[in-house]
């Protein structure tokens, strides 16, 4: 997947941090992405609220999802940390609050279109795949 830019980043992170109550900075870093999109494509003077529904549905989105299991706390002896196996299968490092979501749960947070505002290799994969 591609980077996101820092200025994006810089611009919406204050106004993501005071409007969600989360650490994921993986989360933080998309939704700053997100809110750049929307301004781009779909803010204008007569909508301009739509942005602050759009954030209150994703809020709702992140509080109402499956939450994951953590099986146990291990040890990885190659990076030196604390990690937590989660029963999904991935594992999180236990002191650094990032978790990289994967495309589809991108996908059901934001929507494909922004996918293809984040990443157009990624968002023509997905649309092949449908059709197939």
């Amino acid at each position: 997947m591609n980077d996101i830019d820092v200025n994006y980043i810089k611009k919406w992170k204050p106004v993501v941090e005071n409007f969600f109550k989360i650490r994921n900075t993986f989360l933080i870093n998309h939704i700053c992405n997100y809110c750049e999109y929307y301004s781009l494509n779909g803010l204008s003077e007569e909508n301009s609220l739509s942005l602050v529904g759009k954030l209150n549905e994703l809020n709702s989105k992140i509080n109402s999802s499956k939450r994951v299991e953590i099986i146990k706390t291990v040890f990885n002896t190659h990076t030196g940390e604390k990690e937590y196996e989660l029963s999904n299968g991935n594992y999180a490092r236990a002191e650094l609050a990032y978790y990289e979501l994967s495309l589809d749960e991108l996908i059901c947070l934001f929507d494909i279109d922004y996918i293809k505002f984040y990443d157009i290799k990624e968002y023509r994969d997905k649309r092949i795949d449908n059709i197939i």
